[in-house]
């Protein structure tokens, strides 16, 4: 995880909050992956267990933001014109 938090700072570019917010979800989602709930580790996790954690975040009343405001509308999820 230091491996890529470092790479996003240095190589990505990412802000200072970007990288906190990244590391705060990774955490989250090791958190999820601890043993007694999926018997599984990040760098393991399939689409089962990915589906697992969003459907914990959702239960949670967490929300996944676009990644760029334009997203939504790139991915056609944008409203009616």
């Amino acid at each position: 995880m230091a491996a890529f938090l470092q790479y996003l700072a240095a190589e990505r570019g990412a802000p200072p909050h970007t990288v906190r917010s990244y590391r705060a979800d990774l955490l989250d989602c090791v958190a999820f992956l601890e043993p007694a709930r999926t018997r599984a580790r990040l760098p393991d996790a399939d689409a089962r267990v990915v589906r697992g954690y969003l459907a914990d975040l959702h239960d949670r009343g967490a929300r996944a933001a676009p990644r760029s405001p334009g997203a939504s509308r790139r991915s056609g999820a944008s409203s009616a014109s």
